[in-house]
């Protein structure tokens, strides 16, 4: 390369030395004026239509944007057109899914009396409650009080399930309603976008196409020119100059590219023995990082599986929302066998914030009777009394067949305090006697009109600070 640069030069100094002669010879102010003349209109006419070229490729580009746009702007308001916005209620389908959970709890309900009603056994001549004797006119009066009973529960289920079907229906139309009404309010956000942007993009491509006719003007100016000049050019033309003209530009063309070339492979070579030093210390960081990485990610695939496991919404909370459902369940169905009308609970594990959009973690107990809600601490004494003692024989019932047993035997201890003499009367028949075939039923009371309620009494009292226990069966 540098002895072809060291040929070039001395070639060039012969050029020039014919040159200055022949130049000596002729009148070429005039002629060197038009090519350098001719030399710049070639240079700016190279360059307006480079700019030309690049104008033409944005409006073209800027078009096919515009037709896309356009297409989808038509789309949205083919969209928005045939698609109106639903009103809504604000709360409706809250409103509806709470309805909705009643109802299904109240047929439910219903099912479960309806079910212990037709396994209810009522012979003749014995009271199916205390087992005592009866008339004949009182069996008959109990055979009807049943029956009524269980047509007013299959009365209320049916009605149950109706509302349960009307109610599912309106939600399902809530819920399109909402999905409709999100979707256009988001293509009238988009439709907004793109109006602003069509706007937009219509004023840089009149700019574009202003800048393109200017272009276009100067570049027959630049035509004109040239062929002007090439005229003069020819009417003082010296064939021998002009070859030898072009032979020294051309020879001082590769002196320029040997010289640019001579740079750039010295420039190449220094920086690529830079880059061989620097990837050679990056390599033997690269295998200490790879080692460290792969150690790293083997520890983090180990955490992230512990941390499903074990996180928030892992083992825990898996567990934690089945026994709430079975407590509830085993609640409610203990309920139904102890109250004298449908009455529900529900255990709520989330409600929202004061905000309106966060979610809070929580456990509260809801109540459900008449088709109404009430506040536990609203209700009665005697109602109180019958949610508790659910509740509680649901817990030690699930805390048993989670330890792997069976909730045999209840030890109730002073669970009239609540109750007036009404009260008693009520627990005796219809939740001690409706719970005494499922458990063993053991009753701590000092209240004698209770006591006489049972046939296996244990009489503990104290004479003289000594404690005498009597059983008697009756």
């Amino acid at each position: 390369m540098a002895e072809k640069r060291v040929h070039l030069k001395s070639v060039l100094k012969d050029y020039e030395n014919q040159y200055i002669d022949i130049k000596n010879s002729l009148d070429t102010d005039s002629y060197d004026k038009v090519i350098a003349e001719i030399s710049n209109l070639s240079t700016e006419s190279e360059s307006v239509a480079k700019e030309l070229k690049t104008i033409e490729d944005k409006i073209a580009s800027s078009d096919e944007e515009l037709e896309k746009m356009t297409e989808k702007e038509s789309k949205i308001n083919s969209f928005l057109s045939s698609n109106k916005i639903v009103t809504i209620k604000d709360g409706e389908a809250d409103d509806v899914r709470h309805q909705l959970s009643h109802y299904k709890a109240e047929k439910a309900s219903c099912e479960e009396f309806i079910k212990s009603l037709d396994e209810l056994v009522i012979e003749p001549g014995e009271c199916y409650a205390c087992n005592q004797s009866i008339s004949d006119e009182l069996h008959m009066h109990l055979v009807d009080q049943i029956a009524e009973k269980r047509l007013r529960y299959s009365e209320r289920r049916v009605s149950s399930l109706n509302e349960v079907i009307s109610l599912e229906k309106r939600l399902n139309v809530i819920i399109d309603a909402e999905k409709t009404n999100a979707k256009i309010s988001l293509a009238k956000e988009k439709l907004e976008s793109l109006t602003s942007a069509l706007l937009v993009m219509q004023e840089a491509a009149a700019d574009l196409q202003k800048k393109k006719d200017l272009l276009n003007k100067r570049s027959v100016e630049i035509s004109e020119k040239i062929k002007a000049n090439q005229s003069i050019l020819d009417s003082i033309k010296n064939e021998d100059f002009q070859n030898l003209r072009d032979l020294i530009n051309s020879t001082k063309e590769q002196i320029k590219e040997s010289d640019n070339l001579l740079s750039k492979t010295d420039k190449e070579l220094g920086a690529l023995q830079e880059r061989e030093s620097l990837l050679s210390e990056r390599v033997e960081k690269m295998l200490l990082d790879k080692k460290s990485i792969s150690s790293k990610m083997k520890q983090a695939s180990i955490f992230s599986k512990m941390s499903k496991m074990f996180g928030k919404n892992g083992i825990q909370s898996i567990l934690l929302d089945a026994i709430i459902e079975d407590l509830e369940k085993t609640s409610n169905v203990i309920l139904g066998s102890i109250c004298n009308e449908p009455s529900t609970i529900s255990l709520e594990t989330q409600r929202l914030g004061s905000d309106g959009s966060s979610v809070i973690e929580t456990l509260d107990l809801k109540v459900r009777k008449d088709g109404n809600a009430y506040n536990f601490k609203s209700l009665s004494g005697g109602e109180k009394f019958r949610i508790s003692l659910a509740l509680r024989i649901a817990l030690s019932d699930i805390s048993s067949r989670y330890g792997g047993s069976s909730l045999e035997f209840l030890l109730l201890d002073e669970v009239n305090s609540p109750l007036d003499r009404f009260g008693v009367e009520t627990l005796f028949v219809n939740v001690i006697k409706s719970l005494e075939d499922k458990y063993k039923i053991l009753v701590i009371t000092h209240d004698e009109s209770l006591k006489e309620k049972f046939e296996n009494i244990i009489d503990s009292t104290k004479v003289n600070g000594e404690t005498q226990i009597v059983f008697t069966r009756r």
